[in-house]
């Protein structure tokens, strides 16, 4: 069975190996998604070093060396990829601080909460291809 380890220490070997840094110049990853992404659940208290965002970033530290990697937890509760959602992601505020932000590397981690929605699988498709293509301009 594959965990959320497997899957960050593969993510976490992507970075190190495909994204080259500059000496003493910190990149920005950005965490995009819903509440698994934000944290819920985590008392608030934890929830900067409990979330994966957080985890990530000790992981990151604890390989390439601190100060090398800023990982940006921009989840929120509710967040959906699909616009016509009240919580579409694209329609927060998050987003414009993504737009703003120039990352390195995003990580997108958006659709639990669109399934409940019922939205046609062409739909959802296209609005993710469209947050996608506005996350890498």
């Amino acid at each position: 069975m594959i965990s959320i380890w497997h899957v960050v220490c593969l993510l976490l070997i992507s970075l190190w190996c495909l994204v080259p840094t500059v000496a003493g110049e910190e990149s920005l990853i950005i965490c995009i998604g819903d509440s698994i992404t934000f944290g819920s659940g985590i008392r608030n208290a934890a929830r900067n070093f409990s979330s994966y965002p957080a985890r990530l970033q000790t992981l990151l530290d604890n390989v390439d060396g601190a100060g090398k990697w800023n990982v940006k937890n921009l989840g929120f509760r509710g967040a959906t990829a699909t616009n016509k959602s009240r919580l579409s992601y694209e329609k927060s505020p998050f987003f414009t601080r993504v737009l703003n932000s120039s990352p390195k590397v995003a990580i997108i981690m958006l659709g639990t909460n669109d399934i409940m929605l019922n939205i046609s699988l062409s739909t959802f498709a296209d609005d993710y291809k469209s947050l996608i293509s506005a996350v890498t301009q």
